[in-house]
């Protein structure tokens, strides 16, 4: 059997997308899914036309098995491509919030650069500079 039922798009064993709709932004997933979907009825249907008797059985099996080969094969990049998707979106989310993170620590350290600095003499003095530092 084959063990690509699931739709590419929805990720779901019963399909409830529309694969020939062209106004998603993953439309050319969506047609990858509407191909995976007529060739998985394809090779449903192997059994049936082979047992017709107006084609050699071993010949469809054959071809079946070399098109159900390639589909594994098609499925297999396809989800390597939407696990990338994933792992990009969430990369660039938190590059994202690092940046502005960095950019906000930046514009403190500039903001407390610009207060004088004076050399204090003792731990005592030190560690109170440093409790107003971090207070502020």
């Amino acid at each position: 059997m084959f063990k690509y039922d699931q739709c590419l798009v929805c990720a779901k064993n019963k399909c409830t997308c529309k694969p020939y709709e062209e106004e998603a932004p993953a439309s050319s997933l969506k047609r990858a899914s509407t191909i995976t979907h007529d060739l998985i009825s394809f090779v449903k249907a192997k059994e049936e036309f082979a047992l017709t008797g107006e084609c050699n059985a071993d010949e469809i099996y054959g071809v079946a098995q070399e098109l159900e080969a390639n589909v594994t094969k098609f499925a297999d990049k396809v989800e390597r491509r939407r696990e990338l998707l994933q792992i990009a979106l969430i990369f660039f989310t938190y590059e994202k919030k690092l940046t502005s993170w960095v950019d906000e620590l930046q514009q403190k350290f500039r903001r407390d650069a610009e207060i004088p600095f004076e050399a204090l003499e003792g731990v005592e003095a030190c560690e109170s500079s440093l409790k107003d530092i971090l207070t502020r």
